[in-house]
């Protein structure tokens, strides 16, 4: 299982790290300031990244081409 590390940078801004040095910037600052995801962006990018890698590989095994 991967570790990871959260650091809090200013306001209310952090930097997450994971354990091969990946960051990303969370922040609950207002919109439009470019400065990170809000709280709640990873965890539906998560949820979309684990659910392409599962769709991905039923298609792999069952011999489909993954189209777009």
């Amino acid at each position: 299982m991967s570790a990871i590390r959260l650091d809090w940078l200013e306001n209310n801004r952090f930097e997450g790290v994971d354990s091969e040095g990946h960051t990303v910037v969370v922040s609950t600052s207002g919109p439009g300031d470019g400065l990170g995801f809000k709280p709640t962006a990873p965890l539906l990018l998560a949820l979309a990244g684990c659910t392409s890698v599962d769709v991905g590989s039923i298609l792999q095994k069952k011999r489909q081409m993954l189209a777009s």
